[in-house]
């Protein structure tokens, strides 16, 4: 079964869903991330079954990815809410534990990486252009949902780059 492909079909719909709605409202709807997690975990319960009944063993442990993948996601989101007390909001840290749980732990921790860079760099050209002031909240959902499509289309180049130059396995 594809789980990979399900994966990823499910993933960007929830994520579209998620930056239109946190575009339009500035809310990430618990009925997107939470059914996402749901989802996520369904599938790896699945694709540990398929395993365990083809006698796969050694391939990796799909919940335990599942569940490192979500707390890699939303752990450090969740720090910043709570250090900053309002400065990131519950669904930004919600869709971040989401995409955790669909990308495995490697992936959560570059997508993190890579929003806050790409949300940050708006930031700066929105402060530059005058088009808002410092102390402006500019929605995060979108920036996370960028970097996911990033992560995910450029994940061998993104590897490459991380072993190379960190001299670490992605």
């Amino acid at each position: 079964m594809p789980y990979y492909e399900v994966r990823l079909i499910i993933l960007f719909g929830l994520l579209a869903w998620a930056t239109v709605t946190d575009l339009k409202a500035r809310v990430i709807p618990n009925k997107c991330t939470l059914t996402g997690m749901a989802a996520s975990l369904a599938l790896a319960a699945a694709e540990a079954l398929t395993r365990l009944l083809s006698r796969d063993l050694y391939s990796g442990e799909p919940l335990a990815d599942w569940a490192l993948g979500l707390l890699a996601g939303g752990l450090p989101l969740y720090l910043v809410m709570v250090i900053s007390r309002g400065g990131m909001g519950g669904g930004d840290v919600k869709l971040m534990a989401m995409v955790g749980a669909f990308a495995g732990y490697k992936n959560a921790l570059a997508v993190l990486f890579l929003s806050v860079i790409l949300g940050g760099a708006a930031a700066a050209a929105l402060i530059l252009f005058k088009k808002r002031g410092v102390k402006s909240l500019i929605t995060f959902g979108p920036f996370i949902a960028l970097a996911t499509l990033i992560v995910v289309l450029f994940h061998d180049f993104i590897a490459r780059f991380v072993a190379e130059f960190y001299f670490v396995d992605f």
